[in-house]
């Protein structure tokens, strides 16, 4: 499966990676269940949400608008210090 043209492993692997390595071991298991569950609840929300939306704009400009609405938290997500800075196994401060 393909994600904006990124194949699918080479956002799982260093996403689970990073939870591996920043989780506590008794905790990954409810880390990972969590992360499961969102990742099955999603999916159809998204259906339900975007299918309607597809009928009323292009599917193109829907790409584009979620595209730079995904963009957003991912420049955060990189530009973040304190997630960059924290010890595998440490909680990021508060």
């Amino acid at each position: 499966m393909f994600l904006a043209g990124i194949p699918m492993p080479l956002i799982n692997v260093p996403t689970t990676t990073l939870l591996q390595e920043m989780v506590e071991p008794d905790m990954q298991g409810r880390v990972f269940g969590v992360m499961q569950l969102i990742i099955t609840t999603v999916l159809p929300v998204g259906m339900v949400v975007f299918g309607p939306v597809a009928d009323l704009i292009t599917i193109e400009f829907l790409f584009i608008l979620t595209g730079g609405l995904l963009a957003a938290p991912g420049i955060w997500l990189f530009s973040n210090k304190v997630l960059r800075k924290t010890e595998p196994g440490a909680m990021p401060a508060d």
